[in-house]
């Protein structure tokens, strides 16, 4: 809305000729980026990277609850007739809406392969040999 708003005021500058022309024509290149910026995959740069900020807090946070509500598992060796089998630790339900509603979050930004990572990793972590 502001690059629309911007946009129609360098047209009023160019027909009522209140500008140089030479100052007009840099302003219509900066709002052709910023046009650019906004429809591109730079999208989420225009607010600052604010969004990549809030994204990483919400990785943490994921990271966070996962490590304190996880309990370390045995690594255990198996005998010929055994199956391999791991029960999982139950979580309180509080955690898991919290991690429910980050995962909502950050698949919504693409990030579903990230929330894998860090679920592997803190899985990795908690693994005693």
């Amino acid at each position: 809305m502001a690059i629309q708003w911007l946009t129609d005021i360098v047209e009023y500058l160019e027909d009522h000729k209140v500008a140089d022309s030479r100052f007009t024509s840099v302003l219509k290149e900066n709002l052709k980026k910023l046009r650019d910026l906004e429809n591109g995959e730079e999208k989420g740069r225009l607010d600052g990277g604010l969004l990549d900020v809030a994204l990483e807090r919400l990785e943490n946070e994921f990271r966070r609850l996962l490590n304190e509500n996880s309990v370390p598992l045995p690594m255990l060796s198996l005998t010929e007739n055994e199956q391999p089998c791991i029960a999982p630790a139950p979580l309180p339900v509080a955690v898991i809406q919290k991690l429910q509603a980050i995962l909502s979050r950050l698949i919504v930004n693409d990030n579903l392969e990230k929330c894998v990572s860090i679920f592997v990793e803190m899985g990795v972590e908690k693994v005693h040999y």
